[in-house]
């Protein structure tokens, strides 16, 4: 990483000895506690409260930490990260439970989720963004053709778990990338007498929502609580449009990879404020733009090429894509005109704004 300012390294370093009631729990550390939902803890924590460090420390005592791979787009760092939160005294008395992890290729879903207990009265809930799976991606994809989709019914019937088992608590609901959307739909769609008990839902650079999709009088009893948090150069958190506060920051990345949070610039204990930058305003406009004109055939159109292009390379992670040699020839072989022009629209915007990685 090209460290030009504060990241969160910094922070777990010169603020990570501060207890909860010393510097009250914050946007940087609900951005933290997103990147703990990268690793995967079904053989060390189901419903039963344990410490977190204990987790992650179980965890890395199973899998060397130099050899673990998140995935194609998930960096080295992200895991070194997560190792160095052991050590962190700030963090020595939170608790992790409540594990879920769910693969379904019939369903198109990918979902993850983890309840933190900062203490007695407050939880967290975090939600994973995708992963490396391609089913995972192809999910993303069926948001425009399917509301809601799998993992957003997961995610809300998850927050309604927690919320009868942990009962009278304060609710916090955090993500990054698709573990945003998600926050934010489990938030306004859960019962009214459980909203009042939400403090916040943090979106990190998570995709919002398309015109007509949310109910917008279930939103506005939550809206205020909202708190979407962009990159300058945002690419994922502009698909569709945001809703609540949205607060855009500086990283030590450029283009696609300031996705990547642990590059983001912080100040004491808040994420350094700029303004989106025009690229990413005119990417957010175009790339909608192109969607809102699709037709329903054209859509369902492009969803069933991805999920054609997934059987015919025969793999399923991104990181086994990597390898497949002439991968655009498999691409376009069979696909129709139709297809093809669907995908270079597409591909057209990512281009011009330097979407890509």
């Amino acid at each position: 990483m090209n460290k030009n300012s504060d990241t969160v390294f910094d922070y777990i370093k010169w603020r990570g000895d501060l207890t909860f009631e010393q510097d009250p729990f914050n946007e940087v550390d609900s951005f933290i506690l997103t990147q703990v939902t990268f690793l995967d803890f079904s053989n060390i924590i189901v419903n039963e409260e344990m410490l977190l460090k204990d987790a992650i420390e179980a965890y890395f005592n199973e899998n060397d930490k130099d050899k673990v791979k998140l995935g194609l787009i998930i960096p080295q760092h992200v895991v070194d990260f997560i190792h160095a939160l052991i050590k962190v005294k700030r963090y020595r008395n939170i608790k992790i439970s409540n594990f879920v992890d769910k693969f379904d290729e019939v369903r198109k879903e990918q979902f993850a989720a983890i309840t933190f207990h900062i203490d007695d009265q407050n939880i967290v809930i975090a939600y994973k963004g995708t992963d490396d799976t391609l089913i995972g991606w192809e999910e993303d994809f069926n948001m425009i053709v399917s509301f809601p989709i799998a993992a957003q019914v997961s995610a809300l019937e998850y927050f309604k778990m927690i919320s009868k088992k942990f009962k009278h608590k304060n609710y916090t609901l955090i993500g990054h990338s698709k573990g945003g959307n998600l926050a934010m739909y489990a938030s306004i769609y859960i019962d009214d007498n459980i909203k009042k008990n939400i403090i916040r839902i943090y979106n990190f650079d998570g995709p919002g929502f398309e015109n007509g999709d949310i109910d917008l009088k279930l939103y506005e009893k939550i809206k205020n609580k909202i708190i979407t948090i962009l990159p300058e150069h945002s690419a994922i958190g502009m698909i569709f449009n945001q809703y609540g506060r949205v607060k855009s920051i500086k990283s030590n990345f450029k283009g696609l990879h300031q996705h990547d949070g642990i590059s983001w610039n912080i100040s004491k204990n808040r994420f350094v404020k700029t303004n989106l930058s025009k690229d990413s305003i005119a990417f957010s406009k175009d790339l909608n733009d192109l969607i809102s004109t699709l037709s329903d055939d054209d859509r369902k159109l492009f969803c069933d090429s991805i999920e054609k292009f997934i059987k015919k390379v025969g793999v399923k992670t991104l990181m086994e894509l990597k390898s497949i040699k002439k991968l655009l020839v498999i691409v376009f072989k069979g696909y129709s005109k139709q297809e093809r022009t669907l995908f270079f629209k597409l591909l057209k915007i990512l281009i011009k704004y330097k979407m890509l990685f």
